[in-house]
C-alpha cells in the first residue's frame, strides 16, 4: 500500500505545506476558533478508498 500525503496551500503565503501518514489523512478547517469542516481520507486493502467531509456549521455530510 502506497503512503498518503496531503499538501496545503493558502492564499496568504503561498506556501505548501506536505505530511505523509500510512493509513488516514485527517484536514480540520477553521473560520476563527470555529470548527468549520473536516475532511478525512483513508485507505485500506479491503474498502478501497473512503472520503468524508463533515461540516457541523452547515449540517452536511458527504461520504463517497
Amino acid at each position: 500500500m502506497a503512503k498518503l500525503y496531503a499538501e496545503l496551500s493558502s492564499d496568504k503565503v503561498g506556501r505548501t505545506v506536505s505530511k505523509g501518514a500510512n493509513e488516514a489523512i485527517e484536514i480540520k478547517l477553521y473560520k476563527g476558533n470555529t470548527l468549520h469542516t473536516t475532511i478525512y481520507f483513508s485507505e485500506g486493502e479491503r474498502l478501497g478508498y473512503h472520503l468524508d467531509v463533515h461540516s457541523p456549521v452547515d449540517g452536511y455530510t458527504i461520504i463517497k
